[in-house]
């Protein structure tokens, strides 16, 4: 009954109250995610119960009134983005970080929806996840047509904002007492009431699937129903509020932005040149369940992302991290003064690195080098790589390879008997379809299979050169 006038309309106080004593017993099903997110939100102490159970009681009435003052709103309901393919990896640290009391994955669509009473600043450090935001609403049944535009200027007003309204104006509380302690070391409090901020907001339309309109207004639609129900003002540069609507198909799930930045620039990402996010970084260490004492090495650290990253959650393990590039030396090792990173840094090629035989227990790295989609350098550089890797692996070591040559990683691993591929993830890097490989180092030593890798596709190479017809070329 609860579950069908939730559909219609908002529940009230008391209807919420008995709702919260069943919520132990809902199945965790698609259909009660929505459901269980309404009415998770209220925390009853026992006397309330005691009273609501009492129903012979004469003063019934009064005692609910009484106790109302004792129902708080703890639990809110929110939504992260993470990178598609890596949702699994940021489930994991939510259910170990957050402890929510219901959560949603949408795999290959990169949301994570969750109901936590976790203080604001728990979740905004979470590393794993892009962006946070305080969950609006999920709306199905939007027309793909041109009324689909009229109809997203009179629906989202009917969706219920005040929640997360609360959510952004205590991030805001949270980032300005941070920017505080950074210009002032001991802040004396204020006695003097804060203004209330007035929301200057933008809106940020993004859409899949067929529809007639565009994504801009599909944001447009959206903002101009802010305008109504509220009267807000827009700037799409000033803007502190950032509303996302996200229309999938029919569905159109709306929230509003935590954070004035990614959660995954950090201290050492604000260096325009790095293309691998910190997040990702982060994924990629949690799979490979770094532990103490551990050796890992970087043959391709680039602008130190990983292993920078992963130094500072897993700061016990001993970290390699090489380049052949000087600046990337130089940058990186500015930037692990900066934090304190346990790195030992130095300019090596990643396919001739002079350490000694089966002496790392870990390699993580991102070897899509260069410009992303560069097969011709790659076909010369990953051979190469995975020889040195065969060579200084340990046996039953594992090597995390994030990659966006699928095909050409098959191709040397499909008769590699040095290496077990455990796992193949379909990932999203910076808009391109990826991989990341988690490989394991077989139990035999170099030397000891009759054939060698970079040999094998070397005279693979030759015979197939010898198979075309030569082209005549004129002397000049």
């Amino acid at each position: 009954i609860l579950l069908n006038r939730s559909a219609e309309r908002r529940l009230d106080e008391q209807e919420l109250t008995v709702a919260n004593r069943f919520l132990r017993f809902l199945p965790s099903t698609n259909q009660f995610i929505y459901f269980r997110s309404q009415i998770s939100h209220i925390s009853v102490d026992s006397d309330m119960e005691r009273s609501i159970a009492m129903s012979t009681s004469p003063n019934k009435k009064s005692r609910i009134e009484s106790h109302s003052e004792s129902i708080r709103y703890k639990t809110h309901n929110y939504f992260i983005t993470v990178s598609p393919g890596f949702e699994f990896l940021a489930e994991e640290e939510l259910a170990e970080k957050v402890r929510p009391t219901a959560m949603k994955r949408v795999d290959r669509s990169g949301k994570i929806f969750f109901s936590t009473d976790q203080p604001l600043k728990k979740l905004l450090r979470l590393r794993s996840a892009d962006h946070l935001y305080a969950f609006v609403c999920e709306h199905i049944g939007v027309p793909s047509d041109a009324s689909g535009l009229t109809y997203l200027e009179h629906t989202p007003q009917s969706f219920d904002w005040s929640s997360s309204l609360d959510l952004w104006r205590s991030s805001k509380s949270i980032e300005k007492e941070e920017a505080d302690a950074l210009t002032i070391p001991n802040p004396s409090p204020s006695t003097e009431p804060t203004p209330p901020l007035e929301p200057l907001f933008r809106v940020t339309g993004k859409r899949e699937g067929n529809h007639t309109y565009k994504s801009f207004e599909v944001a447009g639609s959206v903002g101009a129903a802010l305008i109504t129900k509220f009267g807000y003002k827009v700037s799409l540069k000033s803007f502190n509020m950032e509303v996302l609507a996200d229309l999938t198909g029919d569905t159109l799930v709306v929230g509003i932005s935590l954070t004035s930045q990614p959660l995954f620039v950090r201290r050492h990402s604000a260096v325009p040149k790095t293309s691998l996010k910190s997040s990702i970084a982060y994924c990629m260490g949690r799979l490979a369940r770094i532990r103490d004492g551990q050796k890992v090495f970087d043959p391709m650290m680039g602008m130190g992302t990983i292993p920078i990253e992963l130094a500072e959650v897993w700061g016990k393990a001993h970290y390699v991290a090489s380049d052949i590039q000087q600046e990337c030396h130089s940058d990186v090792v500015k930037h692990m003064n900066d934090i304190g990173a346990p790195i030992d840094v130095i300019r090596w090629n990643g396919y001739k690195v002079p350490l000694a035989p089966e002496s790392v227990d870990l390699i993580v790295s991102d070897i899509s080098v260069g410009r992303r989609g560069a097969t011709k350098n790659h076909q010369q550089l990953y051979p190469k790589l995975l020889r040195e890797a065969t060579r200084i692996l340990k046996i039953g070591g594992k090597c995390l390879l994030l990659t966006n040559e699928k095909h050409l990683m098959h191709k040397m691993l499909s008769d590699n008997l040095y290496w077990k591929t455990m796992a193949m993830y379909g990932v999203d890097v910076n808009g391109t379809d990826g991989a990341l490989y988690l490989l394991q180092r077989s139990q035999y030593k170099v030397g000891q299979l009759p054939f060698n890798l970079a040999s094998t596709m070397e005279e693979d190479r030759a015979s197939q050169s010898e198979a075309s017809p030569q082209k005549k070329t004129t002397p000049q």
